[in-house]
């Protein structure tokens, strides 16, 4: 994710403890479930490092979709790129 996240210009100066730091706050605000990865360990010490994989909640699913919904209604009215106030 932190690899995707530095090819775009806008995330340069972003660096993996602002990763991690985003990451748990989502997971706060429930909109990431995470899970350790435990397949590809082979020490106690990856272990310890606990790599996680993140899944969005439904919750987060649906609110993709009602933003994904709410542009196409403003790009088929012609305001697309009005913004909502």
């Amino acid at each position: 994710m932190y690899q995707y996240l530095k090819e775009s210009p806008f995330f340069a100066a972003y660096n993996e403890e602002q990763l991690q730091q985003d990451l748990k706050q989502l997971v706060e605000w429930k909109n990431l479930i995470p899970r350790q990865e435990t397949g590809r360990v082979q020490t106690i010490e990856d272990f310890k490092r606990k790599k996680f994989w993140y899944q969005c909640t439904p919750y987060t699913i649906e609110i993709e979709r009602m933003v994904s919904r709410l542009q196409d209604l403003g790009d088929s009215s012609g305001l697309a790129g009005s913004h909502l106030v």
